[in-house]
């Protein structure tokens, strides 16, 4: 329990997080993203697209009428009430007459986005007991580029992230100290997934993720542990129903998002045809794009009268070629795993400053990024580089301590354990719990990865790293203090 002293001063240090945080991103705005319009990325016209259809009473449709279904509604939800307070006059305009409602959704976006360090911190306090760990971590996520950077763009991530490290702390909750199945914060834990699965689909993964969590690392007896898992699995399908239904009255087809077509198409089958043709990754893209276009053409020929086409009909365009070659499909899917995990959130300062940042290539390579951010690519400003290379001493330093905490928290606690699962203590529990998180955020991101999908994790990377650190100082000074 903390002390009146202790509770003073994390007020004191929530106020502090929260005002720094706000002037840190407010600058970044003005100064750096307002200029040339960089907010606008390159999903940011989709986004843009759907919130103008809500404004304007359409609904989730474009304006040929057609349904929108690679976007799901919940950052164009937040984003329709500055299209309708800031419209300009007539029904359909560019994106750029939206100006004021781009930068005031922003502002708004920036205040709420402020809150972060402050989640991070609970967090961090609640997966640590340490109050020494969650204020580094809290402070850190002050200044910590990809969150700056998600909180100024038009983009799903800075309102997401507020959803996501809440959920996070619910998750946490249960796994430490909830005691009940039927418990509040398992509630509030899928009721917070589900608004985020909302703005970020992947939340989905997350979700059948979470219910395996909590059944094998919750606190309680195997009986209570199935039951809170199948309570949260329950609550969180209902979240998410409506949208189910909408799409399938509309497609006949169940699905939330239609990522798993569109995305083998546009990244994993072109790698695969430039190997088996022989030819360039824009051939091979334009080849993929061809042939889903003749299956869907095909597949829409046969939808009933009234009935859409499913955006998942190119997923049969995309499937052949991937079972026919499985080894190429995985080492690709893998590449950009690894590219994920390892990517510099600095990059983005590369492609802002040299005015690509509203379209992404087709391909990129790890390698090639580092040395964008580190020592090459034209006139990239100092301070640039200076936050590239900070960044790397604590991607480098993070990883190395988790490495070391996997060894203490996961592989010893389980080679000690017994066939009682309560043999596992609440660190490991934690560190476990943790780690299928992060591989099963990063997991997915086999088609085009790069830093800003590693956000939701971001926090549990630095969290383990700093209890891992203090494990490591304290085993340190303990054979210090024998040797003496």
């Amino acid at each position: 329990m903390l002390s009146v002293q202790s509770m003073h001063r994390i007020c004191i240090h929530a106020g502090g997080m929260f005002m720094v945080s706000f002037i840190i991103r407010a600058l970044v705005f003005i100064f750096l993203i307002q200029p040339g319009d960089r907010y606008n990325q390159p999903d940011t016209p989709s986004y843009h697209e759907a919130a103008l259809s809500l404004s304007q009473g359409r609904g989730m449709y474009r304006a040929d009428r057609q349904p929108i279904f690679w976007r799901t509604p919940g950052y164009p939800l937040y984003l329709a009430p500055f299209y309708s307070l800031y419209a300009p006059s007539g029904m359909q305009r560019p994106f750029d007459n939206y100006r004021t409602a781009h930068h005031v959704a922003i502002w708004v976006q920036i205040i709420f986005c402020s809150c972060i360090p402050i989640l991070i911190f609970l967090l961090a306090l609640l997966m640590s007991s340490d109050l020494g760990i969650a204020l580094i971590s809290g402070w850190f996520f002050v200044i910590h580029l990809g969150t700056v950077l998600a909180s100024t763009f038009l983009l799903t991530e800075g309102i997401a992230m507020i959803l996501f490290y809440s959920f996070l702390c619910m998750l946490f909750y249960q796994i430490i100290r909830a005691t009940e199945w039927f418990d509040w914060s398992t509630i509030m834990c899928a009721f917070l997934l589900g608004a985020y699965t909302w703005i970020r689909p992947m939340g989905e993964s997350i979700g059948v993720m979470s219910t395996v969590i909590l059944i094998f690392f919750s606190p309680t007896s195997w009986l209570h542990s199935c039951k809170r898992a199948a309570f949260f699995l329950v609550l969180f399908a209902l979240t998410l129903a409506p949208w189910y239904v909408r799409n399938y009255q509309l497609t006949q087809d169940y699905f939330f998002c239609p990522v798993s077509g569109i995305y083998f198409t546009c990244f994993n089958v072109p790698k695969i045809l430039r190997r088996t043709d022989g030819i360039s990754i824009e051939q091979a893209w334009k080849k993929s794009q061809q042939n889903a276009q003749m299956v869907c053409l095909g597949a829409l020929q046969k939808c009933p009268p009234g009935v859409y086409l499913s955006p998942l009909s190119s997923k049969a365009a995309a499937m052949p070629v991937i079972l026919a070659h499985p080894f190429w499909f995985a080492l690709d899917w893998s590449k950009e795993v690894v590219k994920t995990t390892f990517d510099l959130f600095s990059y983005q300062l590369v492609t802002l400053l040299n005015g690509c940042f509203s379209w992404d290539p087709i391909e990129e390579f790890l390698t090639e990024k580092y040395a964008a951010c580190l020592y090459t690519h034209g006139t990239l400003p100092l301070w640039a580089r200076i936050c590239a290379w900070l960044e790397l001493c604590v991607m480098v330093a993070c990883w190395a301590s988790i490495a070391y905490g996997i060894c203490v928290f996961v592989v010893m606690p389980l080679i000690q354990c017994t066939d009682q699962r309560f043999a596992f203590p609440r660190m490991s529990r934690v560190w476990w719990a943790a780690g299928i998180l992060m591989a099963a955020t990063v997991g997915m991101t086999g088609g085009f990865g790069y830093a800003r999908l590693r956000l939701p994790i971001e926090p549990l990377i630095v969290i383990l790293a700093l209890i891992a650190l203090q494990k490591l100082i304290s085993a340190l000074r303990s054979s210090s203090l024998s040797i003496s």
